[in-house]
């Protein structure tokens, strides 16, 4: 992986935008809210999960063969399908360039969760 120059800005978790549905009749203030939180916070975690695979795409250089000229000259991967996109299997979660071949999947899945659990268990990353 290359090394951030100073003069550049720290990598940013590409963002999904929550969807929140309407509120129901029967909530009242207190569980709409719950809602609310519960929905912003699954967005955040498929945010963090397609951020993940980003950049082990990037460490294993996929970016090299994406079909997007973008993350070839930015030398990264910075490919990702529309948030509503679930055509293609684990849909906006993987970036474009990861292949969608079962042992790949499952490799990658692999690595992104003993990642996160790193994370957790050191403290560095809440639950």
């Amino acid at each position: 992986m290359r090394r951030r120059r100073p003069d550049e800005e720290p990598y940013q978790w590409p963002v999904f935008v929550p969807r929140h549905p309407p509120r129901h009749p029967c909530q009242n203030d207190a569980q709409y809210a719950a809602g609310r939180r519960s929905t912003e916070r699954h967005y955040e975690s498929l945010s963090v999960w397609l951020g993940m695979a980003q950049q082990l795409a990037t460490h294993a250089g996929l970016f090299r063969r994406c079909e997007r000229a973008a993350c070839r000259r930015a030398k990264r991967c910075d490919g990702r399908y529309g948030q509503d996109d679930w055509s293609v299997a684990f849909g906006p979660i993987l970036p474009p360039c990861v292949p969608r071949e079962p042992a790949i999947v499952d490799r990658f899945r692999a690595v992104i969760l003993e990642e996160m659990q790193h994370l957790i268990d050191s403290g560095v990353w809440t639950r």
